[in-house]
């Protein structure tokens, strides 16, 4: 018999938030906490490819896909420095959320 995996506190507060915010996989409501903010966004950005630019429609329909209000996440992500921004287009920074 194998032992069973324990998560780490930080992982149930994380899917306690992911639970909490998001059904069949849209976004209910964005956080006001930046705490649980964060983690939302992480899960949001993890529908884009490392390395790759993505034109401004091609990340609203992304984040529509997941929340109607694609201008707010995609301030966040770039506020957050999630994904960088210039004339040619958008990317994910982080590889590793």
């Amino acid at each position: 018999m194998e032992p069973e995996k324990t998560l780490e506190p930080d992982q149930v507060f994380r899917q306690k938030v992911l639970d909490s915010f998001f059904e069949d996989g849209k976004l209910k409501v964005m956080p006001v906490k930046r705490k649980k903010r964060l983690i939302v966004l992480e899960e949001i950005i993890k529908r884009f490819e490392y390395g790759r630019i993505y034109l401004e429609k091609e990340v609203n329909a992304i984040i529509t896909g997941v929340f109607d209000d694609y201008c707010t996440v995609r301030r966040e992500m770039v506020d957050e420095r999630m994904m960088g921004r210039d004339q040619n287009g958008y990317w994910r920074v982080k590889e590793d959320l």
